[in-house]
């Protein structure tokens, strides 16, 4: 499953902004 690499895409987002 992909569910956590998208959970850590979400989170490299959350921290550049």
């Amino acid at each position: 499953s992909t569910d956590t690499s998208r959970s850590m895409v979400k989170w490299a987002i959350a921290e550049l902004i």
